[in-house]
Formats: structure tokens, C-alpha cells, sequence
């Protein structure tokens, strides 16, 4: 078969949502597509799976929202964001110590 990604990638998960997965080199994250192309650099320290289509990671203090297809909803400094159900994702603000929803269309 044809190589997609070359083999210097230090975690390749066997997951694909919408034909898009988070890809390991090194300590970052990066997104890619079924098809070898890249939608984000190797930027994230960390990405949350979740059973809802959208993607969420994580740089530094900044936690990113995206859609199904991987387009940035919103970037947030809120922590745990677990979901993106109808429209809004849950969180957890450390600050206060208390859950909260945000709207898909939160800035």
C-alpha cells in the first residue's frame, strides 16, 4: 500500500473522526487527515477524545475547540472541556472551581 504518514511519528492513535486524527511527535500534537494533510502545526500538549465530533486540544493555557472538520470554533483558557453537544461544550474553570457550558459561538 501506499505510505500516508512516514514513520517518524512518536504516536499515531488508531482512531479517525470525519477522516481526521491527532498525530504524536515528540511531546506535541498536531492534526492530520485521512489522506496525509496537516490542519494544524505541532502545537498542542495535549488532546481530549471525546464521543461528540468535535476536536478539542490543548497548548499551554489555551484549550482549542474545533468543529468535525477541524475548523477552530473558539479558544478558551477554561480547563476540562469534556464535550460539544448541542451547541455548547461543558468546562471546568479552576479559578472558581465550578463547571460551566460554553456556546458554540463563545470567544
Amino acid at each position: 500500500g501506499k505510505i500516508i504518514l512516514s514513520p517518524e511519528y512518536t504516536g499515531i492513535p488508531n482512531r479517525f473522526k470525519n477522516g481526521i486524527s491527532d498525530v504524536q511527535k515528540n511531546k506535541t500534537y498536531a492534526f492530520v487527515t485521512s489522506d496525509g494533510k496537516f490542519l494544524t502545526p505541532f502545537q498542542y500538549d495535549r488532546v481530549t477524545n471525546t464521543d461528540s465530533p468535535c476536536f478539542i486540544a490543548t497548548r499551554g493555557e489555551i484549550t482549542d475547540v474545533f468543529d468535525d472538520h477541524c475548523k477552530l470554533l473558539f479558544s478558551t483558557t477554561y480547563t476540562l472541556i469534556q464535550s460539544l453537544d448541542d451547541n455548547r461544550a461543558s468546562f471546568y474553570d479552576a479559578t472558581r472551581h465550578g463547571r460551566g457550558y460554553l456556546s458554540r459561538n463563545a470567544k
